[in-house]
């Protein structure tokens, strides 16, 4: 079972999944708290779909390519990564609907290249604190 969840092509579709229930999720409960959408279509606009996509690019990249983590420790690397980046993204989603920011073209296009560059410093820098001395990203000689 745990080879199962470990295996790579599991972490590239949970990433993805995991990127559009952020998405849509954040969507969802932003409608329930605010009552209203950040994009003016709501769930069917399709922009959301592209920032769902957009932003799993990193992770997807985190489980594919072969980094110094160990398979073990790949899981808790993505799970790191996708929490850190969840608390940011859900914060910066609220913010944008609370405020109610226009949704205009300038605004969508910076939104969708700074979320998913913001995804992709979080997956760097988790990288990088896995790969600090110590045994966190490494498997441990001792028992």
């Amino acid at each position: 079972m745990f080879i199962l969840i470990n295996s790579k092509l599991s972490l590239v579709f949970g990433s993805l999944i995991g990127a559009f229930l952020l998405v849509y999720g954040t969507a969802i409960i932003n409608r329930m708290l605010v009552g209203d959408y950040y994009l003016n279509g709501g769930l069917l606009d399709l922009n959301y779909a592209y920032l769902s996509l957009l932003c799993a690019v990193p992770f997807v990249l985190g489980s594919v390519v072969k980094l110094n983590i160990t398979s073990k420790n790949r899981l808790i690397f993505i799970i790191t990564a996708g929490l850190l980046f969840a608390v940011l993204f859900t914060t910066v989603h609220w913010a944008f609907v609370y405020y109610g920011v226009e949704v205009a073209a300038d605004v969508l296009f910076r939104t969708l290249l700074v979320l998913p560059i913001s995804a992709l410093l979080v997956v760097f820098a988790v990288y990088i604190g896995f790969n600090m001395e110590g045994d966190f990203g490494r498997e441990s000689d001792v028992v």
